[in-house]
């Protein structure tokens, strides 16, 4: 593979607000991957346009502490450099150490065994869809919760998904079936 074209920055592309607005979260099974790539539709460019979910099954929105959301995406390449491995990270606090917030943690953490996929909203109005390869989907790679030390710490749970893959994250442009 060579280089095809260049990579300018303009004032358009040199204003994009960082954070994550949103996540979403399905069970891998609840995708089904049948159709086009792990379950989404890719139009001609590569971005994803849809997915396809088994029945009536959804995806969940997850509500997180104010601007504690990030995902990271790093490439790894091989040996001799010629091929790449796909570091993809989500990241996300839950505030207070409560029941609910307990449930919802036990219940991720064991769903994830099985695979989870995302789909994350940005600030900057695009949203981006991983763990969709079969064998790489995403899991809980650590769930951290603390009470604080003092009366004026924060109580909380941060959940670090993590996903290995062979490509990079996709652009989804679609509509995500809640």
């Amino acid at each position: 593979m060579s280089i095809t074209a260049g990579f300018g920055i303009t004032c358009a592309t040199s204003n994009c607000p960082a954070g994550i607005a949103r996540v979403y979260l399905a069970n891998k099974d609840d995708i089904d991957t049948t159709v086009g790539i792990g379950g989404f539709t890719a139009g001609t460019t590569g971005i994803f346009t849809a997915v396809t979910m088994n029945g009536a099954d959804t995806f969940f929105e997850f509500d997180f502490q104010d601007y504690t959301a990030e995902v990271r995406e790093e490439p790894t390449p091989n040996a001799n450099g010629c091929g790449y491995s796909w570091q993809q990270q989500l990241e996300m606090t839950f505030p207070c150490w409560t029941v609910e917030a307990r449930n919802a943690l036990d219940e991720l953490v064991n769903s994830s065994c099985c695979g989870l996929v995302a789909i994350v909203e940005r600030f900057d109005g695009s949203s981006w869809a991983f763990g969709y390869l079969e064998k790489r989907h995403l899991k809980v790679l650590s769930a951290p919760a603390v009470t604080g030390k003092a009366i004026t710490d924060s109580q909380s749970m941060v959940l670090t998904f993590q996903a290995i893959t062979t490509e990079p994250m996709r652009s989804f442009t679609g509509t995500v079936p809640v």
